[in-house]
Formats: C-alpha cells, structure tokens, sequence
C-alpha cells in the first residue's frame, strides 16, 4: 500500500460536514474537487478517474471513489454489510451506499505522498479493486454487463456468418479466417448471454427470498 499523509485541517472539514449536514452519511475526502490536491503520479490518477468513472455510472456521483479518507455516520456503519477484504472495499462501500439511498458529500484533502512508500504493486492494486468492481456491478445489472456484450457478438457472429455463405455461393470457397471469426463470435455471444441470463434469474430468486 502507499502512506499518504493528509493535513489535520482536513480531518475537522470532513468531521464538520459530517456534523453539520446532518443528512449526510458519508464524507469523502476527494483530491479532486476545488480546494483538493494530490501529488500522485499522472498514471496513478487516471487510473483513480477510471475505477470513480466506473462507480459514478452505477452508483453515487463522486469524484474520487478510491479515497480511503472517509467519514461515515452511525446510520452507514449499521446498513452497510461489506465482503470484500482488499482494496476493491472502497468501490464495494459506494456501490452499496447507492443502492441503500445513503446520502454522500465530499470536501476537498490535500495528500502528499511518502517517497518509495509503495508496498503493493500498482498492477495487481488496481486489477483487484477493477475486478471487484465489476464482480459487484455484474450482480447488479448481469444483463447489461454481460447480455449486452453477448449480443452485439452474436450480431458479429451473424455478419461474418452470412458473408461466409456470400462467399460460398458466389465462389464455392470458404474463407477459414472469416469462419474462425463467425464462430468465435458465436462462441463468446452465446456463453456471454447464458451467463447474464442465469445471473439474472438467480438474483432476482434471492431477491425474492430475502
């Protein structure tokens, strides 16, 4: 993991916000709004735009969703039932508040970053909290994560199906490359759309038993 610092000053916003709100159940502190900063390197911060990207187009609207400087509320901490135990829990916290109706804010931090601090390789941090993340969304929408997918390969499938048989009636000759590709297509499709579609109706059963 890397240690970060952030000033005292933004523990008493966060608290503040927190307190005065009243409404609100968890404060983030976010490095990217007015006021906040950050000195992580480029790479880090796009890949911290993309997993908030991710988040805000399922779940809350936030701007940095892998803040781990966070305050929550009594009503947070008793509705919210985490599972996951690697960095992928701060993505799992937001999509779960979204679904709980738990009101979030965010007030500008300013974290500086100790030198060679890093003990988690960037690769595999950011691969766990994005397969986490889409482990959580496909039990969410599994038809439009993976349904979707699945037909727009199937369409594929079907365009490269089809100008097989052009091919063949035309010149009696089949193109191995353009047969590799309709099947392949077909392949993937059809295993995309069993999977959303056996994720659909096993959720929506527990849904219906809880």
């Amino acid at each position: 993991m890397t240690y970060a610092r952030a000033r005292a000053r933004d523990i008493s916003r966060l608290v503040g916000l927190l307190l005065e709100a009243g409404d609100v159940d968890i404060v983030i502190g976010s490095r990217f709004v007015d006021g906040g900063g950050s000195e992580a390197p480029g790479w880090r911060e796009n890949g911290i735009r993309l997993i908030t990207g991710l988040v805000s187009n399922h779940g809350l609207s936030v701007t940095d969703a892998q803040s781990g400087f966070r305050v929550y509320s009594r009503r947070a901490l008793d509705v919210l039932t985490l599972v996951e135990q690697g960095m992928g829990v701060s993505t799992e916290i937001l999509l779960k508040a979204g679904e709980r109706g738990l009101r979030v804010a965010e007030a500008p931090i300013d974290i500086s970053y100790d030198e060679h601090s890093s003990t988690h390789n960037p690769v595999v941090h950011g691969l766990d909290v994005v397969l986490s993340t889409v482990k959580h969304l496909s039990m969410r929408r599994p038809l439009l994560l993976f349904g979707l997918p699945g037909l727009v390969a199937l369409i594929v499938a079907a365009i490269f199906w089809i100008m097989t048989l052009q091919m063949f009636a035309a010149t009696r000759t089949i193109s191995t490359n353009v047969v590799l590709v309709a099947l392949s297509a077909t392949i993937v499709g059809l295993m995309l759309m069993t999977t959303g579609i056996i994720l659909w109706v096993l959720i929506s059963v527990v849904r219906e038993r809880t």
